[in-house]
């Protein structure tokens, strides 16, 4: 049987302890920088637009996905949120990653 607790880096940035018995998090961890702090985008700015001559990721077109190495009994699915009063969420916030589209998409599981 697998561990109830398996954990991910999905990248150098966020680490994610999951609890297969539960199907939830125990926690999310993000890893902050000085760097990505300073070339963070001001609340003003659109995210779609170019800062420092860096593209920033958008969250458009992005769907929350399931972690396949979980074995299948173990995945969390959207049916069962269904009618429970909760609804998916990210694991981090997905605008403290405007710098990668990848990294973005790692808080949507």
């Amino acid at each position: 049987p697998p561990l109830p607790i398996k954990l991910y880096q999905p990248n150098d940035n966020l680490s994610i302890a999951f609890d297969a018995r539960t199907k939830n998090p125990v926690y999310v961890m993000e890893r902050l920088t000085a760097s990505n702090l300073k070339n963070y985008p001001k609340k003003n700015n659109n995210l779609n637009s170019k800062n420092n001559n860096q593209i920033i990721a958008s969250r458009k077109n992005k769907n929350f996905t399931t972690e396949t190495t979980l074995p299948p009994a173990h995945r969390p699915l959207n049916s069962h949120y269904k009618h429970s009063g909760y609804d998916r969420g990210h694991l981090a916030p997905a605008a403290d990653f405007p710098f990668s589209d990848e990294e973005m998409e790692d808080t949507l599981y």
